[in-house]
Formats: C-alpha cells, structure tokens, sequence
C-alpha cells in the first residue's frame, strides 16, 4: 500500500465540526452491544461530571453502522492540563440514549490504539499548538487499520506508532518533505514515542 499522499487532500468530511456549548450529563444504561452482534464502546467507564462542554469535534459515523456511530467529543467542566480527559459520546442510530466513554490522553498506548483515542490525542495536540493537521491523526490510524484483518471498525486496536513511522519514511523516500515534517512533529509530540 501506497502511504505517500498529497497533502493538498483533506479528509474534512470524515468528521464535522460544530459550535461549543455546556450539556448536562445524563447517565444512561444503554449498552450497544445488547442490541448488535459487535461490542462498539469497549472500557465504557462511567461518567460521573455533571457537566461536559462540548468542542467543536464529532465524527459522522456510517449510518447503521454499530461500529460507527456518530461521535461528539467533550471536556468535563474540570478540564485540567494536568490530567487531560476527554469524553466521547457515542450517539447510537436507534436514537437510543448516547454512551459515554472517558479517554483518558495520558494512558493512551500509541502502538493499541482506537480511532477515538487517535482522534482525541489529536484535538489535544491541535488545542495546544503541537501540530497544525487533525486530518494526520485520522490518515495514520486509517492506513493502519486498513491492513487489518477486519477493517471495518473504528473500535479496532492498531499501532498508529508504527503507521506514523511508515508516513515518516514513506515521505522520505518519495521526496514529500512536507508530508514528513508533519508526522515527525505528530511523533515527536507523542509522549513515550521513540524512534
């Protein structure tokens, strides 16, 4: 598989991005997995902040897909830098009540990953100025859950260390120097990467 791309190309539409707002956390029961043959919202913790403020992140999912629901991301009211959590909230297509899941960005393992976790450490980088393209989150943990088995889940565990350094030398060997500066920075951001 090619993963040398041109930059000009924007994967925009794999995620939308909407205006911020303060919602109250209801708790819900709801468990996906009751109602499909797949476990989409694995480690589903249970949210205990009484308010979320949404960001300007969401991904649109695959309708009927249970293992790509609509996903709005949040930051507990008591965001703090010191231990930065985010919150997913999966929006199942029943139009059942949504389940929420903590990312917690420190305790991510880059090399078992999920798309949320990818994209959540991505917002945060973008938030605090460390890279300039969302899109090379998306583009890393997309090429490495393309080449597994069953391909088909946001929800699938991949190494996105390893596929950050495919970009990396991909870049390299074909002249797109841009498209290395990008993920050197991504690499060089993430915390407990090595070369």
């Amino acid at each position: 598989m090619n993963t040398s791309f041109n930059t000009i190309c924007s994967l925009s539409q794999t995620y939308s991005y909407s205006f911020s707002s303060v919602e109250k956390n209801t708790e819900s029961s709801n468990d996906l997995s009751k109602k499909f043959d797949v476990t989409p919202v694995p480690n589903q913790n249970e949210i205990k902040h009484d308010e979320l403020v949404r960001i300007d992140f969401a991904f649109c999912g695959e309708k009927e897909n249970p293992s790509e629901p609509y996903c709005q991301f949040y930051k507990p009211a008591n965001y703090s830098d010191d231990d930065p959590v985010f919150v997913a909230k999966f929006y199942p297509w029943d139009d059942s009540e949504p389940v929420s899941r903590e990312i917690h960005l420190k305790d991510i393992d880059f090399s078992h990953t999920d798309k949320y976790e990818a994209f959540a450490y991505g917002i945060y980088l973008e938030e605090q100025g460390k890279i300039s393209y969302l899109d090379d989150m998306v583009i890393a943990f997309d090429h490495a859950n393309d080449n597994m088995p069953d391909n088909t889940s946001n929800f699938n565990k991949v190494d996105l260390i390893g596929s950050i350094k495919e970009f990396m030398n991909e870049g390299l060997k074909h002249g797109y120097y841009e498209q290395y500066m990008h993920y050197l920075t991504i690499f060089n951001s993430i915390k407990g990467a090595k070369l």
